[in-house]
């Protein structure tokens, strides 16, 4: 049977007017959108917000709020709601039910090998026992090779890509002077007199070599007297420089691709899980690397937990460091970890290798119950687009409390390109879009052709 579809639209009533050139008219409008949630003092979530109730205040200055909407679980079954939505008189986008949306990343740059395999058992646990059939999970080994998988709803694939998830980091890096940890040499360019002078000690007694009386030429192996001291010791500390140069290049190349990971789903709705497992990094030099990352969460509504993969313990080829000076390098690398849980209203799981598990089930109960709230951008905002722009978002109900990530950017000026790549990805979206509601029904009527009928479609 063929079925012809007639869209009711106001073009349809100028159907018998001359036909005249169309003027095109270019609009547009900056709309920020932001997930809130609001919880009263025992920590459940607030259901009848309205919004003069929220105050969103950019450099001390309030923001129109333009969109207010409550996203929330149905109550039913995931089948339940979606029969319901479909076979209703007159459906509604917003009557489509929606999962949870997880993102799970292994930062294999930044993982001892062999430290990622409890953290694996428990993600495959994770997949297996606490995604349900209305949820979607991505999964991606940063840097490759290594799991690239987007949204599926196919567990099984997700689970066989995790055995190819390899750590790679090594904490010791050779030098012509011996061998020296990375966070040594972070320490030593900072000018830690103290660690550089037990270095040079500790080099001295493996090489059975005086370092601190002798100089290195460059090479390997080659050294010559010297008389001054601290001719060994700026040498030590430009090879430390070179190390720190190194490692943060890595640590770069890493943040950037993790920034393009998240930003690839902007244009899927609703409220992202980000687990991403990771040893940490140290971000004396990486700030701006890490806003983009958070201005990129921003712009796809991703939420941060972060999972420590550190082990607590010495190895044993680092018999010679204390348990202060580990501690205080552990505490170095999962800094940046910490401030992405922050930036994104998200949470740190410390010590994460043994207890992945049980956090990841904390993760998976809690209630897809909040707020998204659309405002228009500051002037400054928009014209400069890409930086990542802090607020403040106030809750003025007695009793409530919000939490909201920290800030936000506006993407570059789209081109024609951007707009068809974002088409493609709602097209591709795992849920119903639901930022504008939209209803419709269908009406089905005769046509002017035998066996033929004529559908119409009514929106509003």
């Amino acid at each position: 049977m063929l079925v012809r579809v007639h869209f009711l639209a106001v073009c349809m009533l100028l159907g018998g007017l001359p036909a005249v050139a169309q003027v095109t008219f270019k609009s547009g409008v900056d709309l920020v959108r932001f997930d809130v949630r609001v919880v009263d003092q025992a920590g459940r979530p607030i259901t009848d917000l309205r919004p003069d109730e929220l105050v969103i205040e950019e450099a001390g200055k309030a923001l129109p709020v333009m969109l207010f909407q409550r996203i929330t679980e149905p109550s039913e079954s995931y089948v339940d709601a979606a029969m319901r939505a479909v076979t209703a008189q007159v459906s509604s986008n917003e009557a489509f039910p929606r999962g949870h949306l997880y993102i799970l990343i292994f930062d294999q740059e930044h993982i001892t090998p062999g430290n990622e395999q409890r953290a694996r058992m428990a993600a495959e646990q994770f997949i297996r026992m606490r995604v349900r059939p209305s949820d979607r999970v991505a999964l991606f080994g940063i840097p490759g090779p290594g799991p690239q998988i987007g949204f599926t709803a196919d567990k099984s694939r997700a689970i066989d890509q995790l055995k190819s998830i390899r750590g790679s980091y090594q904490r010791t890096v050779s030098t012509a002077f011996g061998t020296m940890a990375i966070y040594e040499a972070h320490r030593v360019v900072q000018g830690d007199e103290k660690l550089t002078v037990d270095l040079l000690e500790r080099m001295s007694s493996q090489a059975g070599l005086d370092l601190t009386n002798t100089q290195i030429t460059g090479a390997p192996g080659r050294v010559a007297s010297a008389e001054d001291p601290s001719v060994t010791k700026k040498l030590l500390v430009e090879n430390a420089r070179v190390i720190v140069n190194q490692t943060d290049s890595a640590s770069r190349q890493f943040l950037q691709r993790l920034s393009d990971v998240v930003a690839q789903f902007r244009d899927i709705e609703g409220r992202k899980t980000v687990v991403l497992f990771s040893e940490g990094f140290f971000q004396d030099n990486l700030s701006r690397e890490l806003e983009h990352v958070a201005a990129a969460a921003a712009q796809s509504y991703c939420v941060f937990h972060t999972f420590d993969l550190n082990q607590r313990g010495i190895p044993l080829d680092e018999a010679h460091v204390s348990e202060a000076l580990r501690a205080t390098e552990i505490q170095a690398r999962i800094a940046p970890l910490s401030t992405l849980a922050v930036e994104t209203d998200g949470m740190m799981v410390i010590d994460a290798s043994a207890r992945s598990g049980p956090a990841l089930d904390r993760i998976a109960e809690q209630a897809q119950d909040y707020y998204l709230l659309g405002f228009t951008p500051s002037a400054e905002a928009r014209t400069n687009r890409g930086k990542y722009r802090r607020v403040t978002v106030r809750v003025t109900r007695p009793g409530a409390r919000v939490s909201s990530r920290s800030g936000y950017a506006l993407p570059p000026d789209g081109t024609p390109a951007d707009r068809k790549r974002a088409l493609e990805s709602v097209m591709g979206a795992p849920f119903a879009q639901q930022a504008i509601k939209i209803d419709y029904t269908t009406y089905v009527m005769k046509a002017a052709e035998a066996g033929q009928h004529r559908v119409v479609l009514s929106l509003s």
